[in-house]
């Protein structure tokens, strides 16, 4: 899992929108991977999204999972075997299936970052809990 996961301006959009039943059938439900960092929460786009083969974003699977009670986190995990050399610092979870494309809902860095060799292979798992505080 990222060490760091930010919640974007487009996942509140995107809840209150579905709560209005307002945009059925748009799910996050694709995984990008990146070699950048610095991306917040006004952010729709990795910083530096990856272009090795096996890296690049891909459809997850999306689910909800319990943390506290049933179904209050959704999950997206996706395995990805990487087929060159990266180093990847920063994952997102974005609606759309094309790179540096659509809302961004989820953004995540893996601190000093990840090395990965042609073979080698990284499955994160992000998840969002929805809850008052």
């Amino acid at each position: 899992m990222a060490h760091t996961l930010i919640p974007t301006n487009a996942l509140f959009v995107f809840l209150a929108k579905s709560m209005a039943n307002d945009t059925p059938g748009t799910y996050a439900e694709y995984m990008a991977l990146g070699t950048g960092i610095g991306q917040g929460a006004t952010d729709n786009t990795l910083k530096a999204e990856t272009e090795v083969a096996g890296l690049t974003r891909a459809k997850g699977t999306l689910s909800t999972v319990k943390t506290t009670i049933d179904n209050d986190t959704s999950q997206l995990t996706l395995a990805f075997t990487a087929a060159g050399a990266a180093t990847v610092t920063e994952v997102g979870q974005f609606v759309n299936a094309v790179k540096d494309a659509g809302n961004m809902h989820l953004y995540g860095t893996f601190g000093t970052g990840i090395p990965l060799e042609s073979g080698d292979k990284i499955t994160p798992t992000l998840q969002c809990q929805m809850k008052a505080d």
